[in-house]
Formats: C-alpha cells, structure tokens, sequence
C-alpha cells in the first residue's frame, strides 16, 4: 500500500552522531508513516557508527581531510563550509519542511532557505546560535518550556512557533511493561556515554561495595581507552567478582527497549561539578537514557535536577542532590524493596512522553510554508 505524499522535508544534522541521536531518527520514522518524503544529510567521520534504521546522504570527509581539520583545529569551519555547499545544492528543491538541527544546522539551513524549523538537542551558546537568533528564529522544536526560556533568557524576540517534543522513545505494543520476570540477581545499568567528570560514573560504581553480592552494574556505552583502563585498575576487584561489566557494542534505537528489560535499575546522573556550575543544558537535561529506562519499566535513580523532574511526578524513581556511593546504596535498595510501586510510575511516566504522539501532534499542526526558495 502506497501512502500519499503529503510534503517533502529536508533535515541537516551537522553532527558526527547521528546514530545516538534518537529524536532525529524517530522523527524520520514517524514522518514517513505520515507518508513525508525526507531527505535527512548528516555529517559522518567514523568517530561514531553509521544508523541503519534510515537513510541518511552521509557527507564522509577523507582521511586526509580528517587529518588537517583535525590538526588545525578547524572542524566546526569544515562542517560549516561542507554543509553550506550541500545545502545550497538542495536550495532549488521544493521543500515543504527544512530542518536544521542544534545551532549550527539552523544557522546553515537559514542561510539558504525561508523559515526553517530550529530543532533544539543542546543548549549551548555559540557564534552560530548568535548569528541565529540575529536572523531571526520563527519556528522551534525543543523538549520543554524550561528549556525554551533558557534558550532565549534576555532575549525580546522568540519563536512564534514552537512545538515541545520530548528526548523520548517511540512506544508499541512490542515495548509494553509487562510483569517483571523474577531475578535471582538485580541487575543495574547504565546505558549511554562512558566519560569522564560528566556522568557521575565512578559513584555509581563505588555504590555495589555498599550493596549486596547479588547487585550486579553494567556499563553499556563507547568509552575511551584511557577512561576505561582507569576504570579496570581502580575497580578490579568488582570486574573479577563479576559485578562489574562493560559492553560498549552499538544498539540501534528499536532494539534498545527490548534489551534493557533485561535489566532491574537504570542510573542517570551528572557530575556534581557540571550541576554546580548551573551549566543550563545540564540542570534542564531531558536525558534519552532516562525515557528509555522509562520505557523498559525501570525505575531510575538520578541528580536532583529540573530535567529529571519525571521521576519524581511519576513516582518512577529516585533523585539526589547527595550523590556519594553510600546515599546512591540507599536508594537502591529502597527501590528494590518498593520495586513494583516504582514500575507503576515507569508505565504512567512512559506513556505520558511517546514521542509518536508528540510528533504527530507537531505534524498535525505544522503550516506547510508555500514559498521556500
């Protein structure tokens, strides 16, 4: 069964990775069960692995490229350049939707197209998003109000449009809460970027030395060599009990709720130091690790912050401003032994936050502009 066209969008992703980027790569599936043609261009130099739930007209720079970019520390300008000649070449392309995602994909898409939407992943300040509140910001897709006025603090013009969609999973029947099956072991996890003085790593870990033997913590997530031997010396003596994992192979989004069930808890903290220093895109982190523990029905234990606040409404799990091993123990053990009224919330929290049905309320109220250039 053919779908009728409805439009045709053009999406730039000006990033290197796409492939844990879910929102984009949900957005694209719900577009095209709307029947949307995409064209979604994405920047790719190997650092991260290709998606192959989409297509994508990946831009490769060649490894000698890669080379003097990276020694000249010019891969932001590269980027820039690169896409801009791409997206000049699609500019003659009747385009109902333009998508530029983050600061520097909207500030390209601006530059060769009328009334882009801006699709907001980071709040960070740049000279691209100077430029481009400068120019003007019609239309935006950010995750909450919060990180609406964040954005645009001390700012007199915002967006006329703006539509909420959430760093969430889409839901099906396939990735229902069932009853959970029952573990001899609780087994923990933590399912996103293994790096250094950002993700609060080391107490979360140090935290099983508090907890019984049948406590169990799995990384899953690229880690750098260096971080990852750190980790091996100064926790050996839980990797050779076997409490402590690593699993760094690459999951792609519809997989990822079915594997995660086999977990009990999942973690979603944030340095101390990042929280302290009110870093605006950290304290309002709508975190897609955490929607997809959610989804998976675990409850989740994370920082006290204003992004996490879901956990907390929902009765979903448990947030901490003392976020030292000890205090981390506590709440895992007060979740395992309320485990089932935690998982009530998961669902509640879960369904409130599908991205199909925010998306497809943002598709639903989208004005299709006539006079793209």
């Amino acid at each position: 069964m053919n779908l009728e066209i409805k439009g045709k969008a053009f999406i730039l992703f000006p990033d290197t990775w796409l492939s844990y980027s879910p929102s984009i790569i949900n957005l694209v599936k719900v577009m095209k069960v709307q029947g949307w043609n995409v064209t979604l261009v994405a920047f790719h130099d190997g650092s991260y692995q290709k998606t192959d739930e989409i297509e994508v007209l990946y831009v490769i720079p060649s490894r000698i490229m890669r080379r003097i970019v990276g020694c000249l520390k010019l891969f932001t300008l590269y980027r820039l350049i690169t896409l801009s000649i791409i997206s000049f070449k699609f500019r003659k392309q009747q385009f109902d939707m333009v998508v530029g995602v983050d600061s520097l994909g909207y500030f390209i898409t601006r530059l060769f197209f009328d009334n882009p939407i801006y699709y907001s992943l980071h709040i960070r300040k740049s000279l691209s998003q100077y430029i481009s509140k400068k120019l003007g910001i019609a239309r935006m897709i950010i995750q909450t109000k919060e990180r609406l006025d964040l954005t645009f603090s001390g700012c007199v013009d915002k967006p006329k449009e703006v539509w909420f969609i959430q760093n969430s999973p889409i839901l099906d029947g396939s990735q229902s809460i069932t009853n959970r099956n029952v573990r001899h072991e609780f087994n923990l996890i933590y399912f996103g970027n293994v790096a250094k003085n950002t993700y609060g790593i080391e107490n979360f870990i140090a935290a099983l030395r508090h907890l019984p033997t049948d406590v169990k913590l799995t990384l899953k997530g690229p880690a750098s060599i260096e971080y990852k031997n750190d980790l091996e010396a100064e926790f050996s003596d839980l990797i050779h009990s076997g409490r402590l994992s690593f699993d760094s192979e690459y999951i792609s989004q519809e997989d990822v709720i079915t594997w995660l069930k086999r977990y009990d808890l999942g973690f979603c903290f944030y340095d101390e130091g990042l929280i302290l220093r009110a870093d605006p895109n950290i304290i309002s982190a709508p975190s897609g690790k955490m929607f997809n523990y959610l989804a998976a029905g675990l409850p989740v234990i994370g920082s006290k912050i204003s992004g996490l606040q879901i956990l907390s409404d929902f009765a979903a799990g448990i947030l901490l401003v003392d976020q030292k091993p000890q205090a981390i123990s506590v709440a895992v053990m007060d979740i395992r032994r309320s485990y089932e009224a935690y998982r009530i919330g998961c669902r509640r929290a879960a369904l409130s936050n599908d991205f199909r049905l925010m998306a497809e309320r943002f598709l639903a109220e989208f004005s299709i502009p006539r006079k793209l250039r």
